[in-house]
């Protein structure tokens, strides 16, 4: 198991565009306050904790924004380097992601607490709330990062 975890973490030696969503205000401070993006930490984040960006679609992260922000949203631009990533388009991340569930199902056994489940979001703009997707991502990350 823990062969698979550690080789998680891959060089991909590419760059990408990538597209923030977010408040204007948040562009502005970004921009020209030299601001850092704050991570996401909620316990329902698709895929984990840290900074969401749409890879080569300006239009999903406008449209995001505009739907949580309404006029006041806007979207940053960014060329990111992948560095060691987990590229969950790579067949061997299917491996990864059973071990980091069946790793985190143990944890939670072990320890008597529940095991997180996505459930259905409260509104039309929240369809679903992984829960139970964040945390596998969380375990995986802790479990295969120094």
């Amino acid at each position: 198991m823990n062969t698979v975890i550690n080789s998680m973490y891959a060089k991909l030696p590419n760059l990408v565009i990538g597209f923030h969503g977010c408040r204007a205000k948040t562009y502005r401070n970004v921009l020209y306050r030299h601001q850092h993006l704050k991570r996401s930490a909620n316990k329902y984040d698709w895929l984990g904790n840290g900074i969401y960006f749409w890879e080569n679609s300006y239009e999903r992260a406008y449209e995001w924004a505009k739907q949580r922000y309404g006029k006041k949203g806007a979207v940053l631009g960014a060329v990111i380097d992948l560095g060691l990533c987990l590229n969950l388009t790579d067949y061997n991340s299917v491996d990864i992601l059973r071990q980091g569930y069946e790793m985190l199902r143990m944890r939670c056994e072990v320890f008597g607490i529940p095991l997180p489940q996505n459930t259905k979001g409260k509104s039309k703009t929240d369809l679903l709330l992984r829960d139970l997707d964040c945390a596998v991502i969380q375990q995986i990350q802790e479990y295969g990062m120094p």
